[in-house]
């Protein structure tokens, strides 16, 4: 949803290459060289919703493990 709204002048977007589904797309570039981003999910151990955090990040990482593969 995020490309189709940029393709159509609503906004821009930062999509990992593996979800851009357009070939007319630019790389985000500094000094040369392509950027990478890297995200980070930091909560609190002693919430009540850390379990349920831990096993998402858990299946998230696996299914990004899997994709990369």
């Amino acid at each position: 949803m995020l490309e189709e709204w940029s393709m159509l002048g609503l906004g821009a977007a930062l999509l990992p290459i593996s979800r851009v589904t357009e070939p007319m797309h630019r790389p985000v570039i500094d000094e040369g060289i392509e950027v990478e981003i890297f995200s980070e999910a930091v909560w609190d151990p002693a919430s009540g919703l850390a379990r349920e955090l831990s096993a998402l990040i858990a299946l998230m990482t696996e299914s990004s493990a899997r994709m990369m593969a």
